[in-house]
């Protein structure tokens, strides 16, 4: 089959005007979505732009803040070093003193406990707290406190290193007075103890 000049002129202009169509309607779209993409990144940059101005005027309370922040967490730690690393048993023996001697009738004047020290003996490890105690009061009192803790089940573990009795000066009754008091005898007694708990292999 044979095609004359006329033919394919029409047969080339057809094609020439389909992919002109086919490069339009690509171009159009093209452009819409560059539109679209352009509204979308305005948006955002509008967003972002309010954002900032938004947030502008609470920079200076956001920077009060962290500095209060870090001015609490400096003091806490701080306060979480010099604070004594005792235990809940250390408080525990602490009560269990102040008992025994309000029950010998005598005065707690003095009682510290020391951070807890790990000892290890092959396998076993244990805990030893360190007890510095000092009471008043009259001496029979203050030898019956020193009965009770050896009687107590909180130091049954306990190795009492130091006792040191200070006797006091026995008020001696002016002439003015009608009756003098009878004399105690009143003493202040130092301890020093160490209480070991067993934790275990």
């Amino acid at each position: 089959m044979k095609f004359t000049k006329i033919s394919l002129l029409i047969i080339g202009a057809g094609i020439l005007i389909a992919v002109f169509v086919i490069l339009y309607l690509s171009y159009s779209q093209y452009v819409n979505q560059r539109e679209a993409l352009s509204q979308t990144i305005e948006a955002a940059q509008n967003q972002i732009s309010k954002i900032s101005a938004e947030k502008r005027p609470l920079e200076p309370q956001v920077a009060q803040l962290e500095q209060k922040i870090a001015d609490l967490k400096s003091s806490y730690d701080k306060a979480k070093g010099e604070f004594p690393n005792v235990s809940i048993q250390s408080i525990e023996y602490d009560e269990e003193l102040s008992t025994l001697a309000e029950d010998c009738a005598i005065t707690l004047t003095h009682l510290t406990a020391t951070d807890s020290t790990v000892l290890k003996e092959g396998s076993t490890t244990y805990i030893a707290t360190d007890f510095t105690v000092e009471v008043t009061g009259d001496r029979t009192n203050l030898l019956d406190f020193i009965h009770r803790v050896r009687q107590s089940a909180y130091f049954s573990t306990a190795s009492i290193n130091s006792l040191n009795l200070i006797e006091e000066a026995t008020p001696t009754p002016t002439s003015t007075e009608e009756t003098a008091p009878a004399p105690l005898n009143y003493s202040t007694l130092q301890i020093a103890l160490t209480v070991y708990r067993y934790e275990g292999n």
